[in-house]
């Protein structure tokens, strides 16, 4: 009778194991699905990052040609003259209806006139520095006080001696109504000196929220999983200093809650079986 016993206590504990084991070969197939579907989101963020890039960079280059072609014709006289000031707006405006703003900086950064408020200082800002570089012009996407996108071009002139900056800038919502995803929870644009900023309102998380160096610490174009369930595709934007990033949450799929219960359930029986084997053995 004892032995019956324990030839079924036996039995019971080999099912067990076989069905843990079958059960765990399950798990690892849904987990298996969980990640072919987060590779493949990752695969199509990386194709749409890179045409929005490409698309970008263009159409960087297309208001940055007219701002050089305008600032080419721009005399010192013109520039410092408050009756040509708004002259000089209606006509770049009339030219490139994106421009929203021109202004002069004198070379220790002090705005001489224009739609900033006169008198304030650019001198630590990304984009004069940029201006005060070999090329003597600046242009792409910096970030304002408040983080907000601000696309900037600024040209470095000298008449008889004297430096002035001749700043554009151009309205972002342009930008962020070209840039469009519907899969995306957010675009940011992550500066190589400066903080992201984010095209579509408030970034849904905050730790996304972090410098090139930081976020993005792989060579460009990049796809990966981020620690904290996010999903991020960047890649580099030509001549910019500047990346083009998408975030998204993960891919919302049962596989992954499926895998984790089935794995659960083989470890139950595993742990039964083991139960059950070492009562029979002690009876």
């Amino acid at each position: 009778m004892r032995q019956t016993s324990q030839r079924l206590a036996k039995r019971i504990a080999l099912s067990l194991i076989i069905l843990s084991a079958a059960l765990a070969i399950c798990a690892i197939a849904f987990h298996r699905i969980h990640n072919m579907d987060q590779e493949r989101a990752l695969e199509l963020m990386a194709e749409t990052v890179s045409m929005q890039a490409i698309k970008s960079a263009h159409w960087l280059d297309t208001q940055e040609a007219i701002f050089r072609t305008f600032a080419a014709d721009v005399t010192l006289e013109q520039a410092l003259a408050p009756a040509s000031a708004m002259h000089l707006t209606t006509e770049l405006q009339s030219k490139a209806p994106l421009y929203i703003d021109l202004s002069v900086v004198n070379d220790t950064g002090r705005t001489l006139w224009g739609g900033t408020s006169t008198g304030s200082m650019h001198g630590n800002f990304l984009w004069f520095k940029d201006a005060t570089g070999p090329d003597r012009f600046a242009g792409g996407i910096y970030p304002a006080p408040d983080g907000t996108p601000r696309i900037l071009f600024s040209r470095r002139l000298t008449e008889e001696g004297r430096g002035w900056h001749l700043r554009g800038e151009v309205d972002a919502t342009a930008l962020s109504t070209l840039i469009s995803s519907t899969e995306a929870a957010g675009w940011v644009l992550v500066g190589a000196q400066g903080p992201a900023i984010s095209l579509a309102g408030m970034i849904p998380n905050p730790g996304l929220t972090l410098r090139l160096g930081e976020a993005c610490r792989e060579p460009l174009p990049l796809a990966k999983r981020l620690n904290n369930g996010w999903l991020v595709a960047a890649t580099n934007i030509p001549e910019r200093k500047t990346a083009l990033a998408v975030v998204m949450p993960e891919p919302s799929t049962p596989y992954k809650n499926i895998g984790l219960a089935l794995t659960i359930m083989a470890a139950v029986c595993l742990a039964y079986a083991g139960y059950i084997r070492a009562r029979a053995l002690k009876n």
